[in-house]
């Protein structure tokens, strides 16, 4: 298993995290707004399906959630989910490509080279000059 370390308060290394809070916060509050339990709004989240065609319950539980629609029982029994990774890898590339029409590449830094950097971008967001000592 390959492990990705991020800075942390990067909040684009965080993307998926962050992601998810951002859902979480949107579902809770439109449900605060219109009456509805904001659990059961979660929960038809979770059993509806998305770009990869299944729900996000059908990947991680083999199987559909229940709730309160009528649905017939053989619906609720697992089923494995097949080529989940490619699925995952494939729109990972997709939003790459997407993400990289735009992106440029940046200039390899020199050692010595003057820089500035921002130490702690929540709580102070003053940039602050430095040198590169290594690569």
């Amino acid at each position: 298993m390959k492990v990705t370390l991020t800075p942390p308060h990067h909040h684009q290394g965080n993307g998926k995290a962050e992601s998810a809070v951002k859902i979480v916060k949107r579902i809770f509050r439109r449900a605060d707004k219109s009456g509805q339990d904001r659990w059961l709004a979660l929960l038809e989240w979770r059993n509806t399906p998305n770009h990869m065609q299944t729900s996000p319950a059908q990947r991680l539980y083999s199987r559909r959630l229940r709730t309160q629609l009528p649905m017939k029982q053989s619906r609720l029994r697992p089923e494995v989910q097949h080529n989940v990774p490619n699925k995952i890898i494939e729109a990972r590339k997709k939003a790459k490509f997407h993400h990289d029409k735009r992106a440029k590449q940046l200039p390899e830094l020199e050692i010595g080279q003057d820089v500035y950097v921002q130490l702690k971008p929540h709580h102070d967001s003053s940039w602050k000059p430095a040198v590169v000592s290594d690569k």
